[in-house]
């Protein structure tokens, strides 16, 4: 104990340290809830080759289709050249009409996939601390916790090796 004191003594270690969380506080046998996402449009007849105007109309009703109360959100990451002076933007839509927009920058050396993927983070960032907000509102305890996010290229390595 002599030893542990002598070392605070001479490092000044902070006593406001803030504690690790390392195991999440959801309960083991809760079963956690998987989003609902859509990857299609409606209208499955369509390609690379589609008119740009007709995919974003086709894109416009398939939006249109979804439930009133859900949350929609829309990302986007890119870079020059696929590698440089990255940035993402996150736009999203709630129920009430209102709506947030989060953007950055990524760094000088972000590939367009990394971009992508914290423009995920950010999105899920900001889906979490809203569902807390409104959670508290309501006197509720709702948790979310995403699932660690991988990029695009990493998935398909992942395809390979099963």
């Amino acid at each position: 104990m002599h030893h542990i004191t002598s070392l605070q003594e001479r490092r000044h270690l902070s006593n406001d340290r803030k504690p690790i969380c390392r195991v999440p506080k959801i309960p083991p046998n809760k079963e956690m809830k998987s989003p609902e996402v859509i990857t299609h449009l409606k209208i499955q007849d369509t390609n690379k080759k589609t008119d740009p105007a007709l995919l974003k109309l086709e894109a416009e009703i398939t939006i249109l289709t979804y439930p009133p109360d859900w949350i929609h959100i829309y990302t986007d990451g890119s870079a020059f050249k696929a590698t440089v002076n990255a940035g993402y933007g996150v736009y999203a839509c709630f129920p009430d009409g209102t709506s947030k927009e989060i953007y950055g920058a990524c760094g000088e050396t972000c590939s367009n996939y990394e971009a992508e993927t914290i423009g995920i983070q950010s999105a899920l960032e900001l889906l979490n601390t809203t569902l807390k907000k409104k959670s508290n509102s309501k006197k509720k305890c709702s948790d979310f916790l995403p699932r660690p996010i991988s990029t695009p290229g990493a998935a398909r390595r992942n395809d390979k090796r099963h």
